[in-house]
């Protein structure tokens, strides 16, 4: 395959992938909220026994800074509270209120079941597919940009 093709594909990708992320942040603004906060709402929503703010920038793809205004967001509102661990007293955990559950359910699980629902809609050989060139393809970027 030529520089170009290779090029165009990746145009491709970077549109297709780009257009996925939109539908995430539209799907965030329906509730009036950044993407970043449905991310780290699904986070917690997905770790009911809570999280430290480092396990929740893992699972939000988000750094420390945007984690810790989002998290202090969430516990003015009510939604999330926050000890300390005592293991560890640097680390706090961060977990949902009753009321925290009852603001992220109906935001949290329809966008499960319809990820679930759209991955479904592939042949468990596309769904396998899917994953692994998408690893193998992130996989080679991160090792080609960390060169």
């Amino acid at each position: 395959m030529s520089q170009h093709d290779a090029y165009q594909n990746v145009l491709r990708y970077v549109r297709l992938r780009d257009t996925q992320f939109d539908v995430y942040v539209r799907y965030a603004k329906r509730f009036g909220i950044p993407v970043k906060s449905l991310f780290v709402l699904n986070a917690l929503y997905y770790a009911p026994e809570g999280c430290t703010q480092m396990e929740i920038c893992v699972k939000a793809y988000s750094s420390k800074q945007t984690v810790s205004a989002i998290v202090k967001g969430y516990l003015a509102q009510g939604y999330v509270e926050i000890t300390e661990l005592p293991t560890d007293r640097r680390n706090k955990l961060v977990r949902l209120t009753e009321a925290g559950w009852k603001y992220a359910e109906p935001i949290v699980l329809p966008i499960t079941e319809a990820e679930t629902a759209a991955m479904k809609q592939l042949t468990p050989e596309q769904q396998n597919a899917l994953v692994e060139l998408t690893t193998a393809f992130g996989d080679h970027l991160e090792k080609l940009l960390e060169e």
